[in-house]
């Protein structure tokens, strides 16, 4: 018979039972590393960001700044304008590049030049500390952040309002321009306010988050760019109209705008809409049926949810491109001008300020309103010959006003000024970018 044995764990183990355990849990220990990531390691990260940037004070203050060109970083949302902005300025022999927290579905991955995941930890569990390794980055390889009011590169942090403190501390540069929604302030989005709430409620319950964000980045930054974009914008240290470029070589026309007369053959009015509130839609699908109920033979293509490179399919051949009839013209109106085809966009909610001094007086669109959208578009659908005008004219102001030169003058300029303290002009015009070409 065997032996008894007098140790109650190891008989209960004989007996098939689980002893009680002496250290914590699985649940516990996964609670206490949570807290950890959570409280602990914003103060860790803090301390080495705030080291580092100290040591990049020292390494400018070992470079004088005239020896070195600025090294330049826009994101981290993923606009395509960054894109196009960072290429246009590598043109000036800059080095410049994107940094992206994610894509929009109508663009691609390698449109950008680096991405968050790049700076993730191989372990998922640490995953939430990226944005700090790729702010640190930033730090290291770049002297100008561009940003737009949604935030920085720790954004998502619990250091998201130190970070401008942070590149300061660094002894660098904050470049602020917006895009959109970043501004979306109620009482200050004129007369796309309606339109922006009834698509994107969530924007009018964030207002005062957005408010107090755009306060923070006007306090800190060292440059504010202000354009037309509707919105709160209570800083301006240049105004550009409408910052948008593109590569003029991939957007170049395939055949010159006009042929058919409305009266008698079909115009094709192509009109690529993601938001079709906020674009006035409505507006041009009613101007369309009231002229076609008249006899004007129109076909109207309203794209939704397509690819750039689809909109550009269709655009390249419409004989009119409708673009935005409440407030503005966006990427869409640049694309289809130098595409060669004649737009129509509402320009006339536009202040004096943005018309007196600046390019925007250049501008060849067909400024279409809800009211005067009709007749407007019956116009230009029966002039073929206008049509081939607007065409040649809108071709020649995207060479001369949203090309990669055009924008990489301006962007040169500013990096130039916060850099360099190099002067610049309060307005972007044709003089400016005369100036910017010839510095």
């Amino acid at each position: 018979m065997a032996a008894r044995t007098t140790q109650t764990g190891a008989a209960e183990t004989r007996l098939g039972h689980r002893p009680e355990p002496t250290s914590l849990d699985g649940r516990a220990v996964k609670t206490a590393f949570r807290f950890a990531l959570r409280v602990v390691s914003p103060v860790v990260a803090l301390a080495w960001l705030a080291g580092l940037a100290m040591l990049e004070r020292m390494r400018r203050w070992a470079r004088p700044t005239r020896s070195q060109q600025a090294r330049v970083i826009w994101g981290p949302i993923p606009l395509i304008n960054n894109k196009y902005w960072s290429n246009a300025l590598r043109q000036y022999g800059f080095k410049s590049s994107t940094l992206a927290y994610g894509v929009y579905p109508a663009f691609r991955r390698e449109d950008f030049d680096h991405h968050l995941d790049e700076f993730r930890p191989r372990s998922h569990r640490l995953w939430s500390l990226a944005p700090y390794f790729a702010f640190a980055w930033c730090l290291r390889s770049s002297d100008v952040f561009v940003f737009s009011y949604d935030g920085g590169y720790l954004a998502g942090t619990p250091l998201r309002s130190l970070e401008c403190q942070l590149i300061g501390l660094a002894g660098k540069r904050i470049v602020m321009i917006p895009y959109g929604s970043d501004i979306a302030v109620p009482g200050t989005i004129g007369p796309a306010e309606a339109a922006v709430y009834s698509t994107y409620p969530d924007l009018l319950r964030r207002g005062d988050e957005i408010r107090n964000r755009v306060l923070y980045f006007c306090r800190h930054a060292t440059f504010v760019v202000r354009t037309y974009q509707p919105g709160f914008q209570p800083r301006q240290d240049l105004l550009w109209p409408n910052g948008l470029g593109i590569d003029a070589e991939h957007w170049k026309p395939v055949a010159e705008a006009g042929g058919a007369d409305a009266r008698s053959a079909e115009v094709l009015i192509v009109h690529p809409t993601n938001h079709r509130s906020v674009k006035g839609t409505e507006f041009l699908i009613k101007a369309v049926d009231e002229l076609q109920s008249e006899g004007l033979h129109l076909r109207l293509e309203i794209m939704e949810g397509r690819s750039n490179e689809d909109v550009r399919a269709a655009m390249a051949t419409a004989d009119i491109v409708a673009e935005q009839f409440i407030a503005g013209y966006g990427l869409t109106g640049v694309e289809a001008m130098a595409l060669g085809r004649p737009v129509l966009s509402n320009l006339s909610w536009l202040g004096p300020e943005f018309w007196d001094g600046t390019y925007l007086r250049d501008c060849p669109i067909v400024n279409a309103t809800p009211e005067s959208l009709k007749e407007e578009l019956r116009r230009v659908a029966t002039h073929p010959e206008l049509r081939a005008s607007l065409g040649r004219a809108g071709r020649e102001y995207v060479l001369k006003y949203h090309s990669a030169e055009a924008v990489g003058q301006i962007w040169k300029s500013i990096v130039s000024h916060v850099w360099l303290h190099e002067a610049i002009a309060s307005k972007v015009s044709a003089e400016f970018l005369a100036a910017a070409e010839t510095a």
